[in-house]
This record gives C-alpha cells, sequence and structure tokens, in this order.
C-alpha cells in the first residue's frame, strides 16, 4: 500500500528527529571515549549551573563566588577542543554565554530573598553596630521567635544553627535574642525565619552568615 505525501513528510520528519537524537547520543558516547576528563568537566558544569539556578533563582540564597569561578573553569575545560576541526568560534560563544548567564545568576535580583542577601553582602568585618543598622534598616531587626523556641534541650540557653551555636537570651517582652549578635530577617511575616546573623565582638563585626528558613 502506497503511503500519502503527508504519510511520508511525517515519516521523514520522524526518522530525521531520531537521527538529530543519535547523532547526539554518538558524538556524546565519542567525546567520553577520547576524552573522559573533559566529558566529565561537561557533566559536573552543567550540574554545577543547574544547583546555581536553584539557589539564586529559587531560593535565593548566595552562591559562592568560588562556585562561580570553579563552574568558569570546568566550563573551559569541557570546550577545549577534543577532535580536529573542531569550531573555535562555537566554543567562544557557548564560553561566553556561560559567563553572561553566571553574571545573571549573581547580579539580578531574582527575589525578596536575593535582595537581603545582597544587603547582608555589604556588611564586612571591622564595621559597627550603627553601620550595621544603616545598612539594614528596611528589614525587622530580631529573630521574631520566642525565647524558648529552638533551644538545645542537651544545652538550654543555645541555639544551634548549622554549624554555629548562639548562647540565647531574651528581651522584656519575651523575644529569643543571640548573645553579641544582631539579627535582621528577610521579611516581616509571622514565622519568617531566613535570618541575617552579624556577630561582634568588642562592638565590631566579627562575622556575617544567612541562615535560611
Amino acid at each position: 500500500m502506497n503511503s500519502s505525501p503527508a504519510e511520508l513528510h511525517l515519516e521523514k520528519t520522524g526518522d530525521l528527529h531520531d537521527s538529530d537524537f543519535l547523532g547526539s547520543l554518538s558524538t556524546l558516547r565519542r567525546l567520553c571515549e577520547r576524552s573522559p576528563a573533559r566529558f566529565i568537566a561537561a557533566t559536573t558544569a552543567a550540574l554545577y549551573l543547574l544547583v546555581a539556578v536553584v539557589m539564586e533563582v529559587l531560593l535565593g540564597w548566595p552562591f559562592a563566588a568560588w562556585h562561580y569561578g570553579l563552574l568558569a573553569t570546568l566550563g573551559a575545560i569541557a570546550l577545549v577542543p577534543w577532535r580536529p576541526g573542531g569550531s573555535r568560534r562555537l566554543r567562544i560563544t557557548i564560553f561566553t554565554a556561560l559567563l553572561l548567564i553566571m553574571a545573571g545568576l549573581h547580579w539580578i535580583t531574582w527575589n525578596d530573598v536575593k535582595a537581603f542577601n545582597q544587603k547582608l553582602g555589604q556588611i564586612y568585618p571591622g564595621m559597627s553596630e550603627a553601620e550595621v543598622r544603616q545598612i539594614m534598616s528596611r528589614y525587622p531587626e530580631g529573630t521574631g521567635w520566642p525565647a524558648v523556641y529552638g533551644a538545645a534541650p542537651e544545652n538550654p540557653g543555645a541555639l544551634i544553627d548549622s554549624s554555629s551555636t548562639y548562647t540565647t537570651g531574651r528581651t522584656p517582652a519575651g523575644e529569643m535574642t543571640l548573645a553579641d549578635s544582631l539579627v535582621f530577617r528577610a521579611g516581616s511575616d509571622p514565622g519568617d525565619s531566613n535570618w541575617g546573623i552579624v556577630t561582634f565582638e568588642n562592638g565590631r563585626v566579627t562575622h556575617v552568615s544567612f541562615s535560611p528558613d
């Protein structure tokens, strides 16, 4: 039975798509066989970029500058020619696009939490409390937690946050405080626990950290 022109077109189009997909798989297989180091670099760079998108755009959490440096290095390794006749212009274009994407992820204010972290990043060791409060003036100050919440059972009066332990206190209104630290919140909604914790010693900043909700 003869096929109609439309059916032949669909069959050919499907064959072309299958051919493109198989060709891409074949290219990846050859890259893995001929240059496993570059294949690993390309795969790791892709995963790193995905993590950066999730952290910066969806969560608003800071992605450290050294991570971007590592991502750029992996991208450069992956784009080194692995076969004769590779397009130099294409490699430069891809690497430039990667750098622009990283710059956009890092510098664009994607959400309120990202804006909060950008402000927090303006605080440096050696600043005074007054300077810190001026920078963070648009954000609510204080933990927003009652004094009994989050105390470690084995060490009452302490709050364990990630790898840091803070001695806790309380305000006259019953709000939990962290000793030798100022705490700012990314939002004023009840229960918002995206904290910026600024620790002081002798009245000067010694450490700045972001504690996600």
